[in-house]
């Protein structure tokens, strides 16, 4: 089962994107709930209404009657579905100017502690391995009761973020985060570990974790092509992500849990 990216804008007029893993019947519908696009019920025939009725009063063929009339679209929550002239256009409207947009507009980029985790459907914390890297900074919107802490050997605070923890609708409970700090250069020596915390409890990366994991990214446009995960814990772990980037001509991005000081270098 593969995991699909979906982008839109939502009905408050905010833009963005989401990565689900999902049955196909469930992919497009269960995407649109997750960015709040509005969808729409059956009658009690188990049709969708209006958007999808044809012909039209004054004898027009809309694009709707290629297919029979009474098949819904995608975005209902009837079967069979198809794609309606109306939807695709606003996805092709929405992809023509996504693709100018990042044509035309680069990103402001910076040095960033890639802070990244969630909860399971229990909602118990997890982390995975920060990184430092070049990206646009992405801080939470709002405060809410997760928290992460990042303190130095002495257990002093070096920075602190509150957030809510984002939910999925109609997933198992689970969730997950990603956020992009701007660094501070005292940082490089000083992190020792960064902590998770919230209602289901807490987990903390310190410099003795070992989870390795590595991220490969085209050297030139920065794109990340790979995340590996299941890495050999020790020294084979860096070989094992230093040599697969050896491979394919990518960077290498590895961490087993508090970036080494070099890498903050880099």
């Amino acid at each position: 089962m593969r995991a699909r990216r979906h982008r839109a804008t939502n009905a408050q007029g905010v833009r963005g994107s989401a990565a689900i893993r999902a049955t196909k019947a469930w992919s497009v519908w269960g995407s649109a709930a997750i960015l709040t696009l509005s969808t729409l019920g059956c009658d009690d025939e188990g049709t969708p209404p209006s958007v999808n009725r044809a012909p039209e009063a004054t004898g027009a063929i809309p694009a709707q009657a290629l297919v029979h009339r009474n098949t819904p679209v995608f975005m209902s929550a009837c079967d069979p579905a198809w794609v309606s002239d109306f939807h695709f256009s606003n996805a092709a409207r929405y992809r023509l100017a996504d693709v100018t947009s990042t044509m035309t507009t680069a990103a402001h980029q910076e040095r960033v502690l890639f802070l990244w985790g969630g909860v399971d459907a229990a909602g118990a914390p997890r982390l995975d391995p920060a990184f430092v890297l070049d990206a646009p900074p992405s801080l939470p919107r709002s405060e809410g009761p997760h928290q992460i802490i990042g303190r130095d050997a002495d257990g002093a605070e070096l920075f602190a973020l509150r957030f809510p923890m984002p939910v999925i609708a109609d997933g198992d409970g689970s969730s997950s985060f990603v956020f992009a700090l701007p660094v501070r250069e005292e940082w490089a020596d000083a992190l020792a570990s960064i902590a998770l915390s919230g209602p289901g409890g807490s987990f903390t990366l310190d410099r003795n974790s070992d989870r390795p994991m590595a991220i490969l990214r085209n050297p030139e446009t920065g794109q990340i092509r790979q995340i590996m995960r299941d890495l050999p814990t020790g020294r084979a772990g860096r070989e094992a992500a230093e040599r697969a980037g050896s491979e394919t001509g990518f960077e290498v991005l590895f961490s087993r849990g508090i970036p080494d000081p070099a890498d903050w270098k880099r």
